[in-house]
């Protein structure tokens, strides 16, 4: 099982650093194989501003950007994002920047890349500007990572992070659980014994429980015929729902544990799967043959 170090820390205060938790917790019982780093320092990445998006003239695929650093003139880059627009606030990986980039052959494996100013088909190139994915942040090629309106130009990107607690660096421990110990296998789970090693107050997230509809029976069916493997089963309809992408932070969370989000319905479920250790699954409606959910 799969714990992410900061992820963690959300529902426990300690002061030990991923390693020393590790060995705390395996005295403690629960046995932690690895610690693995997750994520890259970004060291060189900064905050920058599209001041203006123009044609190539010689390639078709790419634009020409005039990207605002806060240290001067603005440096023009080359982009063949399809989202890259003026006025943006974008991450942009300054020249002599080393990423871990994902690697094309093999999508599981990573290789460095150093920028460097360049000449793309005969216009300068000095810098580059990224997506979520060449950032470590998650898996997202789909266009460069466009950061809300409120971001400083020449900020530090690992700062402009840590303000919005999604720090580009993390430690997954992996746990391996005896039979016995089904209570920890979830963060909150966890984090109750380290609350004990640490003496440190568990902090249980809140929850609203929204008011009640009508009577879910009403429109769905639920036929238990296993009642020893689940003797209870609890549905809920919820209506009205756009499916769309998950906010950065849900998106981390689960890119740190090796889990690929989906969509925001898709990775609520599995959010919760792994805070709490509460099985959830999320069906359409309209594709539920007969209204009638089979256990």
């Amino acid at each position: 099982m799969d714990i992410s170090f900061r992820w963690l820390n959300q529902y426990v205060e300690q002061d030990w650093a991923p390693d020393d938790l590790a060995e705390r917790l395996t005295m403690a019982g629960l046995e932690v194989e690895t610690v693995e780093p997750v994520g890259q320092s970004l060291d060189g990445v900064v905050v920058g501003e599209v001041k203006t998006v123009r044609e190539h003239p010689n390639a078709d695929r790419l634009v020409l950007c005039d990207v605002d650093l806060g240290d001067g003139a603005p440096s023009q880059i080359a982009c063949g994002a399809p989202n890259v627009a003026e006025g943006q606030k974008v991450p942009v990986a300054t020249v002599g920047t080393t990423l871990s980039l994902p690697d094309p052959d093999n999508p599981e494996e990573r290789q460095e890349l150093t920028v460097e100013a360049r000449t793309l088909r005969g216009e300068a190139s000095e810098g580059m500007i990224c997506a979520e994915d060449e950032l470590g942040l998650s898996g997202d090629h789909s266009g460069i990572m466009v950061l809300d309106d409120e971001a400083t130009v020449g900020t530090p990107f690992p700062n402009y992070l840590n303000e919005r607690d999604l720090p580009a660096t993390d430690a997954v421990l992996n746990i391996e659980l005896t039979p016995n110990r089904p209570d920890a296998a979830s963060h909150i789970g966890v984090a109750r014994d380290v609350s004990a090693l640490a003496d440190s107050e568990l902090q249980r997230p809140e929850a609203e429980t929204p008011s009640p509809g009508g009577e879910v029976a009403e429109e769905i069916t639920v036929n238990i015929e296993d009642e020893v493997g689940c003797p209870r089963y609890v549905a809920l309809l919820v209506r009205d729902v756009d499916v769309t992408e998950s906010p950065l932070w849900l998106r981390r969370r689960l890119t740190a544990i090796g889990l690929q989000p989906r969509n925001h319905v898709v990775d609520v479920t599995n959010f919760v799967l792994h805070e709490c250790g509460q099985p959830l699954h999320a069906f359409d409606l309209d594709t539920i043959a007969d209204d009638t959910i089979i256990v």
